[in-house]
């Protein structure tokens, strides 16, 4: 029986002596995608776990080269949910600009790290690809609308004068002029202290009717007031550009995007039809330099204002349709 006994403890002590013995896990990024002006995507998987569970994994992400051991940066850990590959979203981020980074995995012998990759964002309002499918109704002159179920009946554009796609800019125009041009200044600008009333409409100063035809026309602020008062406006991201997914009674939308970002919030700022609007410039100064314009802001909430520039400066048209 002793030697019976001996001969099971040897046996089990080779079985434990079999056992692997774990190891730093594996982690490779496989993909980085969506990359837009202040935002982007990494795709990464853990190929081999080490043979012990993994504790957490994620992204390194920083405008300088990260080292091998990840010394001196923030960890962001995502606790693993059963599967190997993994989709990491990173946002806030700064326009035309390079970042690095390194996925990341843990288990009970320590972490390890994959190789280093790098990318840039875009441009701010620079688009990377088609645009989602998107509202419309129709065309009208060989530009399309949506019927937002305003009030008054109008339709709405689904792109800016110039864009293509509801994510882009479009071109810039000066108030009052239908032509976009490489500089916008007082100088050159010729609607710089002439008196005018509404010029919706008006082929030699409206530019959405000047280039779109038909009865195209920039809108008015009664008009964009309807806007802002009948639909919902929504912070939404599309096409890797954020801006105001605004929605009307119906169900259906329009896209706008924001034209401008600083290290507080992000706007946009959408030429109207009106020269001044009962606003006064506090200073006494020719309220003919004026031009009105209609204003969204998303700073912790979605604001939405009428606000007044000089008429040289250039901004984006949306334009509407009776």
């Amino acid at each position: 029986m002793k030697k019976l006994g001996l001969i099971i403890m040897f046996a089990c002590l080779l079985l434990i002596s079999c056992d692997p013995v774990p190891e730093l896990p594996t982690v490779v990024i496989k993909e980085i995608k969506d990359v837009a002006s202040m935002s982007a995507k990494v795709v990464f998987e853990i190929t081999d776990d080490g043979g012990a569970e993994i504790y957490t994994c994620g992204v390194l992400c920083d405008t300088e080269e990260i080292p091998e051991d990840g010394v001196g940066l923030t960890l962001q850990h995502l606790k693993p949910a059963g599967a190997n590959v993994y989709e990491w979203g990173l946002t806030e981020m700064m326009t035309n600009t390079t970042y690095y980074v390194r996925a990341f995995a843990s288990n009970k012998v320590g972490m390890t790290l994959s190789e280093q990759m790098s990318f840039t964002t875009l441009n701010f309002g620079e688009s990377n690809g088609s645009d989602d499918e998107y509202d419309s109704d129709g065309e009208i002159n060989g530009y399309e609308y949506v019927d937002l179920g305003l009030p008054s009946g109008l339709k709405w554009a689904t792109c800016n004068v110039g864009a293509d796609l509801p994510s882009g800019f479009g071109d810039i125009f000066a108030w009052g002029e239908i032509s976009p041009k490489d500089e916008y200044t007082s100088e050159n600008c010729i609607t710089m202290g002439v008196e005018f009333d509404d010029i919706s409409g008006n082929p030699q100063y409206d530019a959405a009717r000047a280039n779109w035809g038909g009865e195209w026309r920039i809108p008015t602020m009664d008009e964009i007031r309807e806007l802002r008062d009948n639909c919902m406006w929504e912070r939404v991201e599309m096409n890797g550009i954020w801006g105001m997914k605004i929605t009307g009674s119906n169900g259906k939308s329009i896209f706008l995007p924001s034209t401008f970002k600083d290290e507080y919030r992000e706007y946009g700022e959408y030429m109207s039809s009106v020269p001044i609007d009962g606003y006064t410039n506090g200073g006494g100064a020719d309220e003919s330099a004026w031009g009105v314009l209609f204003y969204f802001t998303y700073n912790d909430g979605v604001e939405v204002y009428t606000t007044y520039k000089p008429r040289y400066r250039g901004h984006p048209i949306r334009p509407v349709i009776d």
